[in-house]
């Protein structure tokens, strides 16, 4: 209904991310990418998770996808992925994503490479995935369904180009004119927001 409506809301752009790739989520299997060829859509559509290079090739042929979101692979020195999709759609299409948590004593922890355990989020990492892509993902994964709980003041030393740099997770209406305010690209606004009155 969502990907259906996506003009008539306004929503100038849409990341489409497979729930297995975050550790709340792993009991969902993977999406389903032929299915994106189904409904067409004036708004851009991104992906992101379980895009394999086999998968890539087909969709850059289709041209259905005009984004395409990395995390793991911004650990590779050489990522087969992001290499094809710098040379077949330009670096205006990779996009970074840096899912974080923030413990309970305000550390800030990163996914690893395979997805499996936590990490300490570093200025290293940031940096190199501000390096490869042309914009950066900061993903507060434990605020999903949450409204004005995305940790700004843990994850700001982080956000070295603020006009790069794309806000997601458990951000509400509150919190939204404020992170602009700050001069962030853009707000990805997760799909749970709509639909939860939790609270952090």
């Amino acid at each position: 209904m969502i990907y259906r409506q996506l003009e008539s809301h306004k929503i100038e752009e849409m990341l489409i991310i497979s729930p297995s790739i975050a550790p709340i989520f792993q009991d969902h299997d993977s999406y389903d990418l032929e299915r994106l060829l189904d409904i067409y859509v004036g708004v851009p559509v991104g992906v992101a998770g379980q895009t394999g290079l086999s998968q890539l090739c087909h969709l850059a042929e289709l041209g259905c996808i005009e984004r395409f979101c990395f995390s793991g692979k911004l650990h590779r020195d050489r990522s087969p992925e992001l290499e094809f999709v710098m040379r077949n759609c330009g670096r205006q299409a990779i996009v970074g994503l840096i899912p974080f948590l923030v413990d309970a004593n305000l550390s800030v922890s990163t996914l690893s490479p395979n997805h499996l355990e936590f990490t300490p989020l570093t200025l290293e990492h940031v940096t190199k995935a501000y390096d490869l892509c042309d914009e950066v993902i900061f993903q507060d994964i434990m605020a999903y369904g949450s409204r004005d709980c995305f940790h700004i003041d843990q994850i700001s030393p982080f956000v070295l180009w603020p006009n790069r740099t794309i806000l997601n997770g458990g951000i509400g209406a509150d919190q939204a004119q404020s992170f602009m305010n700050l001069g962030v690209a853009a707000l990805y606004l997760d799909n749970l927001a709509f639909h939860s009155d939790r609270n952090c």
